[in-house]
């Protein structure tokens, strides 16, 4: 399996740096209380380490794994490891999180980041987090969403993903509209069968369950999917509002996704528009003095102008 970052350099890429700043504010807000030595990131760093860096910044995470999948780049990937806290692991991440200490670490934030096409082993990769990682830890799994090779053959679709298919799926599931819902429920699968196995074993008290906090796409070239959440105790007490999550309008817990569509702006565009954030949207959008510009790209910019990252300028 390979990393997205091996790629695609998503240090210029728009909508995939907004989508990795929401998910860090939404991690910050989960691991607030938390002693962070304690705490474990996990994801494909590739050459550029871009999540790793922010995230250890950020975060304060300096327990880092990251999966390199190519041999041939042990050395580019070691040269070019920003931190000495990041212990790299050359192999498939297939391979590697069987034998990854599970107990080291009270929590872990995990971003499986691929760049291809869904594959059956993505799916063994979820099934080995979900049967070993702790309560409190954050999933979080990355792919290009297209599905529609397999319109004309669903045949080909199940021959691919065996017990994984659902067994209603046809032609539509397969179509643009429809493909990040598919992956979406393929996973819930998944993780509902790991959990409900694994709870099997369990105490009442010490029962597990996935909260679904992220679902999101978008697209940086290829259309890519991104889907996640907590895993917690099912006796929690869960919210929301209690966790202080209620505050993000890109939250999803259910089947409706949020898009993430960076706007088109100048440079002078983006620093006008700064002088008039934050505002509620029938104002912003309604002013004269910005009437110029485009209303959609208005809305665009006042839902992600926290997330966007300062190379914007680059579409002036």
């Amino acid at each position: 399996m390979s990393a997205s970052g091996n790629k695609i350099n998503y240090n210029i890429r728009t909508a995939k740096s907004v989508e990795r700043r929401m998910v860090m504010d939404v991690v910050k807000s989960l691991l607030m209380y938390d002693d962070i030595k304690k705490c474990r990131y996990i994801g494909f760093g590739s050459p550029y380490f871009t999540d790793f860096r922010l995230y250890h910044k950020e975060l304060h995470i300096s327990n880092m794994l990251s999966f390199e999948i190519d041999e041939s780049q042990r050395r580019r990937v070691e040269f070019n490891k920003p931190f000495k806290c990041i212990n790299i692991k050359i192999g498939k991440s297939t391979n590697l999180l069987p034998y990854i200490d599970w107990t080291e670490y009270s929590k872990d934030f995990i971003w499986m980041d691929y760049d291809n096409e869904l594959d059956y082993s993505m799916f063994l990769d979820c099934e080995t987090i979900f049967r070993n990682v702790q309560a409190g830890s954050i999933y979080l799994i990355t792919c290009n969403k297209q599905l529609s090779k397999y319109s004309e053959n669903i045949d080909i679709f199940n021959e691919d993903f065996g017990d994984i298919a659902p067994i209603d799926i046809n032609n539509k599931h397969f179509t643009g509209e429809s493909d990040f819902s598919t992956i979406r429920r393929m996973f819930l699968n998944k993780i509902g069968e790991t959990l409900s196995y694994r709870n099997s074993g369990l105490p009442e008290n010490e029962k597990l369950v996935f909260r679904q906090l992220f679902f999101f796409t978008y697209k940086d070239g290829a259309p890519m999917v991104c889907f996640g959440g907590l895993l917690d105790f099912l006796n929690s007490g869960y919210s929301l509002k209690k966790r202080d999550l209620d505050k993000y309008d890109f939250i999803r817990t259910g089947e409706d996704r949020y898009i993430i569509d960076p706007p088109n702006l100048t440079y002078k565009e983006i620093h006008l528009l700064n002088s008039y954030l934050p505002d509620s949207p029938n104002r912003f959008e309604n002013k004269k003095f910005i009437s110029f510009i485009p209303k959609k790209e208005l809305t665009k910019y006042r839902k992600l102008y926290k997330y966007l990252p300062n190379y914007m300028d680059v579409l002036s």
